[in-house]
């Protein structure tokens, strides 16, 4: 009983080793798992228009980022200024809607908020599980 025992917590141990590999996507990210919708290619228009979002939307983003930061910082505050913390979200909303109107004007699909050009698809090339550009992938 006693080496079932000690056999059945070996397992354990192993098969609580291994499934947190399982989560990974293949690109180092955790996400969903390996499976066919992280195994999508992109066209060549595709890659084209999305390498020219993110070459047309590169100060944008990088200004977006500065106030999140910003904004994060304010909300950390014992006590945060509720008019410059509405102010600064206010800003970064404007911002996500300039970069979802480029996205538009070159034919891909709205970023969205927290999303990868709508879920985990082709704003992180396939391989962002969920984070997505503005989650941390590549915004």
């Amino acid at each position: 009983m006693k080496k079932f025992a000690v056999l059945l917590a070996g397992l354990m141990v192993v098969g609580m080793l291994t499934t947190g590999a399982w989560s990974y996507d293949g690109t180092g990210h955790p996400g969903a798992g390996p499976g066919p919708a992280k195994a999508q290619e992109l066209t060549a228009e595709q890659k084209a228009a999305f390498t020219k979002f993110l070459t047309e939307t590169k100060d944008l983003r990088r200004e977006l980022a500065g106030k999140r930061a910003e904004l994060r910082a304010l909300q950390a505050q014992t006590a945060p200024d509720v008019k410059a913390t509405g102010a600064l979200a206010r800003e970064i909303f404007d911002l996500d809607e300039k970069i979802d109107k480029k996205a538009e004007e070159l034919g891909l699909p709205p970023m969205g908020p927290g999303g990868c050009m709508g879920g985990g698809g082709m704003g992180c090339m396939g391989g962002g599980g969920g984070m997505g550009m503005r989650g941390g992938c590549m915004r």
